[in-house]
């Protein structure tokens, strides 16, 4: 079969899945996963998938393992939709049982009628599994914090470096501190208009930050406590609701979503292909 010839027919077996889920085709076939999925030979499943930010969300139904979530689920009860449930990813599914705000069952729409069931957990997972990444400044050679002890080597790294700073802004202009600050490399390439931006943003916090402390009669040279207090202060900004530490080890604290009946898939939710 010619490339051509298989393309149509490809086309016409993306018409009939299409008209049969009762939707609407997709004019640029490039950025449609099911036309995409018929062009792989695979098979498209008996029902539209749910939607993950408007996009098919296969590996949902078809994942026998936990797929992640890059938030949790919320309740969807507006007065200008119809359609009332749990918002998952932008779309709405029905729940089942459980609680909300740690561990539920649901199901959705069409799936529901094939005794089709998920599971959304959240799960705490240690921050060198997780797909999240607390990113790395003060280490080149690191691209994420992923222990403990490198999340509070970058806050220490970040204070100190404020307070360098904040007793230079006590020293100079604010002009001479941005060229300084620019100079030193941390704003970015010199030369780039985003360079001069971030250096304006930063030189304006080191100078408030200067300009409190002399109102309050403080030296611009940070106590060692003084230090150490915000040092624990920027951990606990850093780790957010998000991420926390337990017995000496980070964590990501996150949402999963998990088909659990039926337990497998069998040739009863799909489609032929071609």
């Amino acid at each position: 079969m010619t490339d051509i010839a298989k393309e149509a027919q490809v086309l016409k077996r993306y018409r009939e899945v299409v008209a049969l889920a009762g939707g609407l085709e997709n004019h640029i076939l490039a950025k449609s996963s099911l036309y995409q999925r018929l062009k792989e030979g695979k098979q498209p499943l008996v029902l539209p998938p749910p939607l993950n930010h408007s996009y098919p969300w296969y590996s949902t139904v078809e994942s026998d393992a936990p797929v992640g979530l890059p938030f949790g689920p919320a309740d969807w009860c507006p007065d200008w939709d119809k359609r009332h449930g749990i918002a998952i990813c932008q779309d709405v599914w029905t729940k089942v049982d459980g609680d909300l705000t740690s561990d539920l069952t649901v199901t959705y729409p069409g799936w529901a009628d094939l005794g089709f069931v998920w599971r959304v957990w959240q799960s705490d997972e240690p921050a060198g599994t997780t797909s999240a990444t607390l990113c790395c400044w003060h280490r080149n050679d690191v691209r994420g914090l992923t222990t403990p002890e490198l999340v509070e080597a970058e806050c220490r790294w970040r204070v100190e470096r404020l307070t360098r700073w904040v007793v230079l802004a006590g020293e100079k202009t604010k002009e001479e501190l941005q060229a300084l600050y620019i100079a030193s490399g941390e704003a970015g390439d010199p030369g780039e208009k985003v360079t001069d931006i971030v250096a304006s943003l930063a030189v304006s916090q080191f100078r408030h930050f200067a300009e409190e402390r002399t109102t309050e009669g403080l030296s611009l040279i940070l106590t060692q406590e003084e230090i150490e207090a915000k040092v624990a202060a920027d951990i606990t900004s850093l780790l957010g609701d998000d991420w926390l530490v337990r017995d000496g080890e980070l964590l990501h604290r996150c949402w999963r979503i998990q088909r659990i009946s039926p337990p497998s898939l069998g040739p009863e939710h799909y489609l032929e292909p071609i």
